[in-house]
């Protein structure tokens, strides 16, 4: 609702209320538009052509489409369809082995069961260690709105819906290559998804046009202050709304646990906006830094060289790591009372809990049925390579990975247990 707001400011009020000067829906070739469609007459086509404006988040079909990186369809619908059941199972998947390591996790931490070998608590208790599961938790929670996407588009497209909905342009993937993460500016711009691209930026292009008119005209000072302008406006507006979001989320549950961090001890929900607010500084200090050292900032430049493209990706992800636990998760999880008093020793424990219980209510994964089936099976083969003297450790750490998945404290000893009667 937050976001549909900020486009209908947008769309009303930046535009001067007259948006069908401004916006027009475009047939497209690639990236080259073909055809301009003219605004409806008819009251019927107006409020459709309304709707589709407000609910086409990146804007495909029209005039404002964001950059999309990934213009690439199967070659029919059936491949359409296919590709997009595998992403479908494969977030899933992800999802349910983040939910499960980091329910193992808590559970060691918390000494409801024992760790299979002293150097594992250790492990689990490092910090970072936390930060990059915790990343991986996020990144995988985050990809529910990837899912509901993907599922989405496979209904659409199967049962060909009539007008845009049913086509495979209209759903292009939502996320651009991991690959090209490789600097903070490029996450942002390119690998990240564009759904709130538009909603973002018209505010600070609107203040733009007010006080640096036509930019044409401006010298190479002007228009770098206002490229940055842009970007800190940006990132301003979309702390602005993650801040919102967790506002009304505090107003409706405030105390999830008895023994949560008092409230005057929490950051207040405004702090979930610091991971936003900070990204225009790390982007701008990253773009001075490449112009001092002379480092190629272009994409072809720095995918040929593979030391210059793994650098920038061991950086970006170095950022993303330690800022989604520290400036955003952290925060806005304590402001919530979702960080218990009795956790404090044990780090980022309550970002893990959060994220095991969201994958755990997550609807429709097949994968805790499958893992269930196998597991009896991976215990039997086990037994009998052992009794053959073949392979044996090997299925007992596969098994035991299986029961991990599973999601059952009370066989999380198995790797223990057994391995003493081997």
């Amino acid at each position: 609702m937050t976001d549909t707001s900020f486009k209908i400011f947008d769309y009303l009020y930046l535009q001067g209320f007259d948006a069908p000067a401004t916006f027009h829906q475009v047939d497209r070739v690639g990236k080259t538009i073909t055809k301009v469609h003219e605004y409806p007459q008819g009251t019927s086509g107006r409020i459709k052509w309304a709707l589709s404006l407000v609910t086409s988040h990146r804007g495909i079909g029209w005039n404002i489409q964001a950059p999309l990186q990934k213009i690439k369809y199967p070659s029919s619908r059936v491949a359409f369809v296919l590709e997009s059941m595998v992403n479908v199972l494969s977030i899933y998947l992800g999802q349910y082995i983040c939910g499960s390591l980091c329910d193992y996790m808590v559970q060691i931490l918390q000494k409801e069961v024992d760790p299979p070998y002293p150097w594992v608590y250790n492990l689990f208790i490092n910090e970072i260690f936390q930060m990059v599961v915790a990343f991986m938790g996020i990144f995988a929670m985050v990809s529910n709105s990837v899912l509901i996407y993907n599922l989405t588009r496979m209904i659409c497209v199967t049962l060909g819906i009539r007008g845009d909905w049913g086509r495979l342009e209209s759903w292009p993937d939502m996320f651009g290559d991991f690959e090209d993460a490789w600097s903070i500016r490029n996450v942002w711009g390119r690998a990240w998804h564009q759904n709130l691209r538009r909603c973002l930026t018209a505010p600070g292009e609107k203040i733009s046009c007010l006080v640096f008119g036509n930019t044409s005209n401006l010298s190479w000072i002007p228009r770098l202050i206002r490229r940055y302008f842009l970007v800190f406006s940006a990132f301003g507006v979309s702390g602005l709304l993650h801040s919102l979001a967790v506002y009304y989320g505090s107003k409706t549950d405030t105390m999830p646990y008895e023994d949560s961090t008092p409230l005057h001890m929490r950051p207040g929900w405004y702090a979930t906006g610091y991971f936003f607010y900070l990204q225009p500084f790390a982007i701008t200090l990253e773009d001075f830094i490449c112009w001092a050292t002379g480092a190629s900032t272009e994409s072809k430049g720095v995918k040929a060289s593979r030391v210059r493209w793994f650098i920038g990706m061991v950086y970006t992800l170095a950022w993303f790591t330690w800022g989604t636990a520290a400036l955003w998760i952290h925060p806005q999880l304590a402001s919530l009372g979702y960080q218990r008093t009795s956790d404090a020793e044990l780090g980022y424990v309550h970002i893990l809990v959060s994220t095991s219980e969201a994958a755990s209510i997550l609807p429709l994964n097949p994968w805790p049925a499958v893992v269930q089936t196998v597991s009896p099976m991976f215990w039997d083969l086990y037994g009998y390579l052992k009794s053959s003297g073949v392979g044996g450790h090997l299925y007992l750490y596969a098994y035991t990975t299986l029961e991990i998945l599973g999601g059952n404290g009370s066989k999380f000893n198995v790797l223990k247990s057994a391995s003493s009667v081997m």
